[in-house]
């Protein structure tokens, strides 16, 4: 039979040596090497697709988005509408002006040759009282070293509250 002061020194020896197994225990929160690169590419081909939209430059369009990828357009609140990417430059909308919208934040995940981002986009409000905001989601893959968007789906429009 094991002493009542025994089990309780036992309990708090196995207890530190819990703790003491934990804290030498590192995570590594460090990207693997070459993400650095691939976000860089990633967020090149995401600012490129935003400057063709908005010069409605097909070629250009091409080089950063899979000809035969998708558009999900929410442009009235109430009706989605799913288009070809080329289409894109045929639609009437803010992205689509003539000056790019301004990038004011994007989130890049990416995942070997898959990677997604959130994009908050900015344009002047009409009247250039403040600005408008939404925010995009898109899909990209990689092919031949090249990340493209391989789809979007557009945020409506909101009135934006912070500069």
């Amino acid at each position: 039979m094991t002493a009542p002061g025994h089990v309780g020194s036992w309990r708090r020896l196995v207890g530190l040596a819990v703790v003491v197994a934990l804290t030498a225990c590192q995570l590594d929160v460090r990207p693997p090497s070459g993400s650095r690169r691939d976000d860089a590419a990633a967020q090149s081909a995401v600012d490129g697709f935003y400057r063709a939209l908005a010069a409605r430059d097909t070629v250009a369009l091409e080089r950063v988005a899979f000809t035969g990828g998708s558009a999900l357009l929410d442009a009235t609140g109430r009706d989605v509408t799913l288009v070809p990417m080329l289409a894109l430059l045929g639609v009437p909308e803010r992205r689509s002006t003539g000056t790019p919208p301004r990038l004011v934040h994007t989130e890049l995940r990416v995942d070997g040759n898959i990677a997604v981002a959130r994009v908050v986009v900015t344009v002047p409000a009409a009247g250039g009282a403040g600005e408008m905001e939404a925010a995009d989601l898109l899909t990209l893959g990689r092919r031949d070293g090249a990340w493209r968007v391989a789809h979007t789906q557009f945020g409506p429009w909101r009135t934006r509250s912070a500069p």
